[in-house]
């Protein structure tokens, strides 16, 4: 379903399965390469995620300006406070990555 709205909205897109035995350490590298990917504006982490995998660890991987939904702690509590870096302009995601 999200692939499909980014190909409605003509922007790139690339969704990544990953088995259900992916360690967390070769998730932790994919996310890496995804935050310095110049392809990638967006990332996105499809939970629930496998038990062997720490979420918050995940979700915190990624770089916030590249957090496609944006609700992790750092981000969220920004715009709690009134910081205008909480959230990234929404005219930047362009793409994302779907693990």
């Amino acid at each position: 379903m999200k692939g499909k709205a980014c190909d409605e909205s003509r922007a790139y897109h690339e969704t990544i399965k990953l088995p259900k035995d992916t360690s967390e350490t070769d998730l932790m590298a994919l996310l890496e390469r995804s935050n310095g990917s110049p392809r990638s504006h967006g990332i996105l982490v499809q939970l629930p995620l496998p038990r062997q995998i720490d979420t918050n660890r995940a979700l915190h991987r990624i770089d916030p300006r590249r957090t496609w939904m944006a609700f992790i702690r750092r981000t969220v509590g920004k715009v709690v406070v009134g910081d205008p870096t909480g959230f990234p302009p929404g005219d930047t995601v362009m793409a994302c990555s779907s693990c």
